[in-house]
């Protein structure tokens, strides 16, 4: 009940352009848009972005959010350009003065903007040595990205569903080295899976997760760590920094 109380929280929508929204001493949400994807800015001051959560979880304005949403973006049905990247800019953004976690929810391939990934997906080389490729990162922008989001103590988790290829060797450094987690299902259909959806929605937001963590491995005389090797970020080579634990 402590940490709840002191809990904030924020919300941020993007298709082509990012959307910000402001849900405090307002009767209704404001709509903030960020039409700069390229270089994505936090549009007002993070008292009006972060509310605690105590404030507005019992509040008409998370309500009149939730139906705000399908009305807002109901011509993006159709396959719509993604600003993914410039999201998590923004959202990083928000916290790097306090840290924090990010949990974010993307059903298609960065297309627009910061971060921006080619289909590099090509049938022919699946079963060949070129398939490798594929599980490797296809650009270094996500791995900086979370490296800046280590670095400010925020973690992120990331939900894709998807049927089509989005690169997950790529999107996945941002989890890895924020001591985030990924959840990745490519049979979901919204329209047929929203209780699926909705779970794994509740693992992030309710998964107990230690933040600012530390790990440094101490030896007997005459050993040493020569490397780590898993999901972390480390600048000294020393010490393990999991700017998230879960407790899975």
């Amino acid at each position: 009940p402590a940490a709840i109380k002191k809990t904030k929280v924020g919300f941020i929508t993007f298709d082509s352009s990012v959307h910000f929204y402001r849900i405090n001493n307002v009767q209704k949400p404001q709509i903030l848009v960020v039409p700069d994807i390229e270089s994505p800015y936090a549009p007002c001051s993070r008292e009006h972005i972060l509310v605690p959560f105590e404030e507005i979880k019992n509040s008409n304005i998370m309500q009149s959010l939730f139906n705000l949403w399908p009305t807002m973006f109901s011509d993006n049905m159709r396959p719509v350009r993604s600003a993914l990247g410039a999201a998590l800019q923004a959202a990083y953004l928000t916290l790097k003065p306090t840290g924090g976690k990010i949990i974010v929810l993307s059903n298609t391939l960065p297309t627009c903007g910061f971060g921006t990934l080619a289909n590099r997906f090509d049938p022919k080389f699946v079963n060949t040595d070129k398939e490798r490729n594929y599980y490797a990162p296809h650009n270094q922008n996500y791995s900086r990205l979370a490296e800046q989001c280590a670095i400010s103590k925020i973690s992120i988790d990331m939900i894709v569903n998807a049927q089509s290829f989005v690169d997950i060797a790529t999107l996945n450094s941002v989890c890895k080295y924020t001591g985030g987690r990924l959840q990745y299902d490519n049979a979901v259909f919204l329209n047929r899976d929203q209780e699926k959806v909705v779970q794994m929605i509740e693992q992030s937001l309710i998964n107990t997760v230690g933040y600012e963590a530390l790990l440094r491995l101490r030896c007997s005389n005459g050993l040493s760590v020569d490397q780590y090797q898993g999901n972390f970020y480390s600048t000294s080579g020393f010490d393990i920094e999991l700017p998230g634990l879960h407790s899975e």
